[in-house]
């Protein structure tokens, strides 16, 4: 998925980018019970695009290789000689080098911002980490992402610990992790099931972050997600659904119901149709 000979600027992609993946297949080495060696594939040639100004959500039953793909489009999982990656990732015309992933920002499933740190001290410290900004330009870029965020209530409670140490809400946690990543001004945004854990209300506020950075600030977000709710499921422009590494559908949201209609698989009146694809 990734070249390092590739001669095209960085400068020439910076006015936002298109993600595509061609022929993606992920294949671990097994032993079985009579000891012998073989491969399982966990991604099955899966071809895809993830647009500029839109959102995309990979979606599927559990073990159906979400947080796979979206790690191996990423750049992020481990390859090895137990571990096999093919296929090819494209941004806008431009295959996917190494460096270009400073363009590119994943917000993993699990939060990586400190217990005992506030929401103002965790954006702080990322911004400040990586990039080299003096003190009063990380203030005001904190100041201006806690805005964005709907945070400055609680900017200056701790994160807390589950179990432990008493802090902020699950919804409130969740946007400071997403923040963590956004205050570095990424032209995408990549996040794992960011609304796992969360209540229907807080998993919609999420969503409806991911609507306005894609729409009104112009970014390419594309995430897994398991299970949303109708209200949630109609924030996504587009979907791709998976089961068990294959691509069911991939395309606009809305042209979802059509297309399993015309296989045999109306969604039923008043039925939530991720549900119904789930099924």
């Amino acid at each position: 998925l990734f070249r390092s000979s590739d001669p095209t600027s960085i400068n020439t992609i910076q006015n936002g980018v298109d993600l595509t993946w061609s022929n993606v297949n992920y294949a671990v080495e097994i032993t079985n019970e009579d000891k012998t060696k073989s491969w399982k594939n966990l991604v099955n040639d899966v071809s895809g695009t993830s647009r500029k100004g839109r959102t995309l959500a990979i979606m599927g039953p559990s073990g159906a290789g979400k947080t796979t793909l979206l790690k191996s489009i990423s750049g992020r999982i481990q390859v090895d000689p137990q571990h096999r990656l093919d296929g090819t990732a494209f941004l806008n015309n431009t295959v996917f080098a190494a460096r270009y992933k400073k363009l590119i920002s994943f917000v993993a499933q699990d939060d990586i911002c400190m217990g005992k740190d506030t929401p103002r001290e965790a954006l702080y410290f990322s911004y400040r980490l990586r990039s080299g900004a003096t003190h009063d330009e990380s203030i005001e870029a904190v100041e201006a992402m806690l805005k964005k965020l709907s945070i400055v209530d609680c900017a200056d409670t701790l994160l807390g610990v589950p179990g432990l140490i008493k802090g902020v809400s699950g919804g409130e946690k969740k946007r400071v992790n997403i923040g963590s990543e956004l205050i570095n001004n990424p032209l995408m945004l990549m996040l794992d099931e960011p609304t796992t854990g969360l209540d229907s209300v807080n998993a919609f506020r999420i969503g409806k972050l991911l609507e306005e950075l894609a729409h009104v600030d112009g970014r390419t977000v594309l995430c897994t997600i398991h299970s949303p709710s109708s209200e949630l499921y109609n924030v996504f422009d587009d979907i791709l659904l998976l089961s068990k590494g294959f691509t069911v559908y991939h395309g606009p949201r809305e042209d979802a119901p059509e297309y399993f209609a015309s296989i045999g698989h109306a969604v039923p009146p008043r039925t939530n149709p991720s549900e119904f694809f789930m099924e």
